[in-house]
Protein backbone atom coordinates (compact mmCIF):
# COMPACT_ATOMS: atom_id res chain seq x y z
CA UNK A 1 0.00 0.00 0.00
CA UNK A 2 3.07 2.26 1.15
CA UNK A 3 4.63 1.64 -2.26
CA UNK A 4 1.34 2.56 -4.28
CA UNK A 5 1.11 5.43 -2.86
CA UNK A 6 4.61 6.67 -3.27
CA UNK A 7 3.95 5.58 -7.07
CA UNK A 8 1.08 7.74 -7.12
CA UNK A 9 2.25 10.50 -5.31
CA UNK A 10 5.59 11.00 -7.61
CA UNK A 11 3.29 10.55 -10.94
CA UNK A 12 1.06 13.46 -9.64
CA UNK A 13 4.30 15.66 -9.40
CA UNK A 14 5.85 14.47 -12.29
CA UNK A 15 2.46 15.28 -14.18
CA UNK A 16 1.65 18.53 -12.18
CA UNK A 17 5.31 19.74 -13.28
CA UNK A 18 4.68 18.94 -17.17
CA UNK A 19 1.55 20.56 -17.20
CA UNK A 20 2.63 23.92 -15.34
CA UNK A 21 6.08 24.53 -17.26
CA UNK A 22 5.30 26.46 -20.54
CA UNK A 23 8.74 26.21 -21.37
CA UNK A 24 9.46 29.37 -21.90
CA UNK A 25 9.68 31.15 -18.18
CA UNK A 26 5.86 31.61 -18.26
CA UNK A 27 5.44 33.20 -21.75
CA UNK A 28 4.55 31.27 -24.82
CA UNK A 29 6.22 30.44 -27.79
CA UNK A 30 4.58 33.50 -29.25
CA UNK A 31 4.84 36.02 -26.76
CA UNK A 32 8.61 36.13 -27.89
CA UNK A 33 7.49 37.37 -30.99
CA UNK A 34 5.11 40.08 -30.13
CA UNK A 35 6.31 43.81 -30.44
CA UNK A 36 7.60 46.13 -33.17
CA UNK A 37 10.52 45.09 -34.90
CA UNK A 38 12.48 47.56 -36.80
CA UNK A 39 13.69 45.62 -40.38
CA UNK A 40 17.21 45.78 -41.58
CA UNK A 41 17.83 45.00 -44.85
CA UNK A 42 20.93 42.77 -46.08
CA UNK A 43 19.46 40.25 -42.88
CA UNK A 44 21.85 41.88 -40.27
CA UNK A 45 21.45 44.43 -37.69
CA UNK A 46 24.25 47.03 -39.53
CA UNK A 47 21.88 47.36 -42.47
CA UNK A 48 19.77 50.38 -43.44
CA UNK A 49 15.85 50.12 -41.68
CA UNK A 50 13.50 49.49 -44.15
CA UNK A 51 10.35 48.86 -42.65
CA UNK A 52 8.85 48.28 -39.17
CA UNK A 53 7.22 44.89 -38.76
CA UNK A 54 4.62 45.10 -35.84
CA UNK A 55 3.93 41.94 -34.57
CA UNK A 56 0.52 42.14 -31.97
CA UNK A 57 -0.49 39.75 -29.08
CA UNK A 58 -3.76 39.40 -30.91
CA UNK A 59 -2.17 37.26 -33.84
CA UNK A 60 -2.11 40.16 -36.12
CA UNK A 61 0.57 41.93 -37.85
CA UNK A 62 1.32 45.29 -39.85
CA UNK A 63 4.18 46.26 -42.02
CA UNK A 64 4.57 50.40 -41.50
CA UNK A 65 7.10 53.17 -42.65
CA UNK A 66 7.14 54.39 -39.07
CA UNK A 67 7.93 53.15 -35.43
CA UNK A 68 4.54 54.32 -34.32
CA UNK A 69 2.67 52.40 -36.77
CA UNK A 70 2.04 55.67 -39.63
CA UNK A 71 2.42 55.14 -43.18
CA UNK A 72 0.84 51.40 -43.03
CA UNK A 73 2.13 49.13 -45.93
CA UNK A 74 0.35 45.74 -45.23
CA UNK A 75 -1.27 43.82 -43.04
CA UNK A 76 -2.17 40.15 -42.42
CA UNK A 77 -1.98 37.61 -39.52
CA UNK A 78 0.77 35.68 -37.94
CA UNK A 79 1.82 32.19 -35.94
CA UNK A 80 4.32 30.25 -34.69
CA UNK A 81 4.42 26.62 -35.87
CA UNK A 82 8.00 24.88 -33.85
CA UNK A 83 9.85 28.11 -33.35
CA UNK A 84 9.11 29.77 -36.74
CA UNK A 85 6.93 32.65 -36.84
CA UNK A 86 4.66 32.24 -40.40
CA UNK A 87 2.90 35.01 -41.82
CA UNK A 88 1.15 34.69 -45.63
CA UNK A 89 0.34 37.92 -46.87
CA UNK A 90 -1.28 39.47 -49.95
CA UNK A 91 0.27 42.38 -51.78
CA UNK A 92 -2.06 44.28 -53.98
CA UNK A 93 -1.58 44.53 -57.07
CA UNK A 94 2.08 43.35 -56.88
CA UNK A 95 1.22 39.54 -55.52
CA UNK A 96 1.34 37.26 -53.07
CA UNK A 97 3.69 36.23 -50.46
CA UNK A 98 5.12 35.03 -47.14
CA UNK A 99 7.41 35.84 -43.76
CA UNK A 100 9.34 33.45 -41.79
CA UNK A 101 11.66 34.11 -39.26
CA UNK A 102 13.35 32.73 -36.15
CA UNK A 103 14.18 34.63 -33.11
CA UNK A 104 18.26 33.67 -32.97
CA UNK A 105 19.99 33.35 -29.25
CA UNK A 106 21.05 37.70 -29.37
CA UNK A 107 17.28 38.37 -29.82
CA UNK A 108 17.32 39.18 -33.48
CA UNK A 109 14.68 38.28 -35.55
CA UNK A 110 16.29 36.37 -38.50
CA UNK A 111 13.54 37.19 -41.19
CA UNK A 112 12.88 35.60 -44.58
CA UNK A 113 10.70 37.33 -46.66
CA UNK A 114 9.53 35.58 -49.78
CA UNK A 115 7.80 36.83 -52.57
CA UNK A 116 5.65 34.50 -54.76
CA UNK A 117 5.42 37.02 -57.81
CA UNK A 118 9.13 36.21 -58.88
CA UNK A 119 10.00 32.27 -60.61
CA UNK A 120 11.62 31.09 -58.95
CA UNK A 121 10.04 32.54 -55.44
CA UNK A 122 12.70 35.69 -54.75
CA UNK A 123 13.61 35.87 -50.94
CA UNK A 124 14.85 38.86 -49.42
CA UNK A 125 16.42 38.27 -45.76
CA UNK A 126 16.00 41.00 -42.89
CA UNK A 127 17.07 41.12 -39.38
CA UNK A 128 14.55 42.71 -37.08
CA UNK A 129 15.83 44.04 -33.77
CA UNK A 130 13.23 45.16 -31.47
CA UNK A 131 12.12 48.87 -30.75
CA UNK A 132 11.37 50.14 -27.39
CA UNK A 133 7.72 49.79 -26.43
CA UNK A 134 7.96 53.38 -25.28
CA UNK A 135 7.82 54.34 -29.02
CA UNK A 136 4.69 52.31 -30.02
CA UNK A 137 2.18 52.51 -27.34
CA UNK A 138 -1.16 52.25 -29.38
CA UNK A 139 -0.03 49.41 -30.58
CA UNK A 140 0.58 47.21 -27.85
Amino acid sequence: MKKNLYIFVILAAAIGSISCDSGGGGRSEEDRFVGTWAMHRGGTPAGEIAVYLHLKGDNTLLISNFPDGSRQRMTGTWSVQDGVLVAPFSNPPTGDGRIEAVLNADDVLEISFIEYWHTPNKVVPFAGTRVADALVPHLN
